[in-house]
């Protein structure tokens, strides 16, 4: 449980559950390995990640195989990362993001 960050990548949509999943295959790929656990909210973004978790661990020997291998749980309980979230979103985040909104407000990168 050791809530470890096992990827930060920004892009236009969290929400995309295609682009969620390629995140966390890349994730395992790259830590050539697969959490023992996997916690999400009920999040439509988070249902291929569940699938490809309990894929994954499908024939593990321990007690954290197959269906249990992933957990859903209330989003009330990510207030840590929650609070990341807006930490890293007020102090670093803020300026790219303004920057880029204008850099497609001038015609400079397309929408």
């Amino acid at each position: 449980y050791s809530r470890r960050i096992i990827w930060l990548k920004f892009t236009r949509s969290n929400n995309n559950p295609r682009i969620i999943a390629s995140f966390f295959v890349e994730s395992i790929k790259e830590l050539q390995g697969c959490p023992a656990i996997l916690r999400t909210d009920r999040g439509t973004e988070n249902v291929s990640m569940a699938t490809i978790q309990c894929f994954l661990r499908r024939n593990h020997q321990d007690s954290l195989t197959g269906l249990n291998a992933h957990r859903y749980g209330s989003s009330h309980t990510n207030q840590r990362i929650e609070g990341w979230w807006f930490f890293l979103r007020r102090n670093w985040s803020s300026c790219w993001m303004n920057f880029f909104k204008d850099m497609v407000d001038r015609g400079d990168l397309e929408d």
